[in-house]
């Protein structure tokens, strides 16, 4: 799927708990760079906004799928989502290092979340391009994956949860 459909339901949860969480789409999904999304709000007007999607018309169709662009196509379709997953990871880690900068979510000169206190929560591909994520990311105190691999995966999962000491 895309950060719309899980994720964003399991951010509100966190919130509610008093973590703030940070969502991306994969290479290869949540459609394509102009996709948009619209925000119902409790008072006001919808807003729409771009919504990031990472997607590509891999069959020339004219229309970008909600994953289309994450598996790899003709003649290498051997290597299924292997450099999709790679790539995640490395967007990952970059997303850390923005953290660690000061990500100024108010607009008010300060950081606002604390680069000590960064965690990992993946779920189904999630989980398993968290595994690849975790096992190279040091600054990533915490990760718990779930629904992390099944037939045909790229990913070596045989856990269900992480956690650095």
């Amino acid at each position: 799927g895309n950060k719309n459909t899980e994720a964003l339901p399991r951010a509100a949860v966190m919130a509610s708990h008093g973590f703030a969480s940070i969502v991306i789409n994969t290479v290869g999904n949540g459609f394509g760079p102009l996709g948009t999304l619209t925000v119902s709000q409790t008072a006001g007007s919808p807003v729409t906004f771009l919504d990031g999607g990472r997607g590509r018309d891999q069959n020339g169709d004219g229309v970008i799928g909600d994953t289309e662009g994450l598996f790899a196509s003709a003649p290498r379709t051997i290597i299924r989502q292997r450099d999709g997953q790679r790539q995640i990871a490395a967007d990952l880690m970059q997303l850390v290092r923005v953290i660690q900068v000061g990500m100024d979510v108010e607009g008010d000169g300060f950081g606002d979340l604390d680069p000590a206190r960064i965690y990992y929560f993946g779920v189904s591909f999630g989980g398993m391009y968290g595994t690849q994520f975790l096992a190279v990311e040091p600054d990533v105190r915490i990760g718990a994956l779930t629904t992390t691999a099944g037939p045909g995966s790229t990913s070596a999962v045989s856990t269900t949860a992480w956690a650095a000491p």
